[in-house]
């Protein structure tokens, strides 16, 4: 029975805590607040605490009574911060595995395979922040999400591969400073205007992710179009538990590189009426970026350590939808089978990553995109009409180009173009790069030109 005595803070701090919950220390000054749950530790919130007590107290009217008339005072965040701290042992991902807790069991990950252990085998000491609610098998059939990826890679086993690395990149919950990269998933199509084509599955794959490792605060999704790295409260949303940041849907505004040095060389998180902190080294999360557009910037060639780009088929589009393609919604309309081949193959996707880091295809567009960017369209069709009356039947044959008479051409056929002698030979260079053309510039008697070679 009850004590009926008035409750009190202490009360309620002292029922809290042996119900499990806890404080913990964010590394910002602050404390975010948790509830052990066996092996599990997850995070909460004043809100879900409230809930929790109001199903506690439900079986005493008065207590009840008293709880809804100071529920704001008895569980407020300075009251919540008297709880116990949290004195736990995480396990952590290293540089060679990586660990996923399913509910029936523990799943370890290495270049060499998957390796099960079941719950009751888990010290108690060790504690995990996030379990997949499903109860892993080995599986009976192939990942219907392994073939929607195969189609969105334009049916190219090289380019499917670079993807699942890419996955398992961003699935890998391992600080490793050497590998910074933003994950950019791209369109591979371009139509006239330069612009990319949407609806290719990108944001498909983002959402798988997020399937794997979690809602906020473990995941945050930020509207790519209207998202201002250098605005006030720009990463109110992060916090140290943060691993993954998306930006969907970028504009060709988007300001990547101001974005991937604040989140490689660390950020201030500023969150209205709170103390600002900063995120660096092992607590900044990786990012991965859905757009349409090449963003502005060096992207392209000159800042290659930090991005890692795949373009998508236009497979999928206005015309055709994975409903259409199989039948069904992905994820929303999947039976228990499909949904643990989808595990597996998420798994699969970081064992590839352990196994051979970020794999990189082909590019298909990626350099004609940084020319459109840093010269407009004219300057792509005009090299298309160029290179292909120079080798009109495809075959390239050893040969010498004068930047000169390159540039006096283009002159000729875009007048108004605003594209200068120096730079047309800096896009002519990526051009010849993007089609593996062998190629070295020269100068004789002050001719400066590209010599083509095979």
């Amino acid at each position: 029975m009850y004590n009926q005595k008035p409750l009190s803070r202490k009360e309620i701090i002292d029922l809290l805590a042996s119900q499990g919950f806890r404080k913990d220390y964010n590394g910002t000054g602050g404390c975010i607040f948790k509830k052990i749950n066996e092996n599990l530790i997850e995070v909460t919130n004043p809100i879900k605490i409230k809930d929790f007590l109001i199903k506690y107290f439900k079986a005493n009217k008065d207590k009840l009574e008293q709880f809804y008339a100071k529920a704001d005072h008895l569980v407020d965040s300075k009251a919540l911060e008297l709880l116990p701290s949290l004195e736990v042992t995480y396990l952590k991902d290293t540089k060679v595995q990586g660990f996923f807790l399913f509910k029936n069991c523990l799943i370890k990950v290495s270049k060499e395979g998957f390796e099960a252990t079941s719950l009751n085998n888990i010290e108690p000491n060790i504690k995990f922040k996030r379990e997949i609610s499903h109860d892993l098998f080995e599986p009976q059939k192939e990942s219907e999400f392994e073939r929607f990826l195969f189609l969105a890679m334009g049916k190219d086993d090289r380019r499917l591969q670079s993807l699942k690395s890419s996955i398992g990149y961003l699935l890998h919950d391992f600080y490793d400073p050497s590998e910074r990269k933003a994950v950019i998933y791209i369109d591979e199509e371009i139509n006239e205007s330069g612009e990319a084509n949407g609806g290719t599955g990108k944001s498909i794959v983002a959402m798988a992710i997020s399937r794997m490792l979690g809602d906020a605060p473990y995941v945050i999704n930020e509207d790519g179009r209207n998202f201002n790295p250098q605005k006030g409260f720009a990463f109110q949303q992060l916090t140290s538990e943060t691993k993954l940041l998306i930006f969907n849907d970028t504009s060709s505004t988007f300001a990547f590189n101001r974005l991937i040095s604040a989140l490689t060389d660390g950020i201030t998180v500023e969150k209205k009426y709170k103390d600002a902190f900063r995120l660096s080294g092992s607590s900044l999360p990786k990012v991965l970026i859905t757009t349409n557009f090449l963003p502005e910037g060096d992207l392209g060639y000159t800042n290659e350590r930090r991005r890692f780009e795949v373009e998508f088929a236009p497979y999928f589009g206005k015309e055709r939808s994975p409903r259409g393609e199989f039948g069904h919604l992905l994820f929303e309309e999947w039976h228990n089978e499909e949904w643990n081949a989808f595990y597996c193959f998420m798994l699969d996707c970081l064992r590839l990553y352990l196994a051979k880091g970020l794999i990189h295809a082909p590019n298909i567009n990626l350099f004609k995109k940084q020319i459109i960017r840093l010269g407009g369209m004219d300057v792509l069709i005009f090299l298309d009409g160029y290179f292909q009356a120079l080798f009109p039947t495809g075959e390239i044959r050893a040969c010498k180009i004068t930047k000169g008479e390159l540039y006096s051409k283009f002159k000729t056929t875009h007048p108004n173009s605003n594209v200068t002698n120096t730079k047309l030979p800096k896009l002519v260079k990526i051009y010849l790069d993007g089609l593996k053309i062998k190629n070295k510039e020269y100068n004789v008697g002050g001719v400066r030109g590209f010599e083509i070679m095979v």
